[in-house]
């Protein structure tokens, strides 16, 4: 159960770290 949420944690950040990143790009484009 410990390495599952630390798993669900881990690719939250993820998740979120690219999705900033995708932002980024995209105002960088326009």
């Amino acid at each position: 159960m410990v390495s599952f949420t630390m798993l669900r944690t881990k690719r939250a950040s993820f998740l979120k770290r690219s999705n900033i990143h995708v932002q980024h790009l995209w105002c960088s484009t326009l």
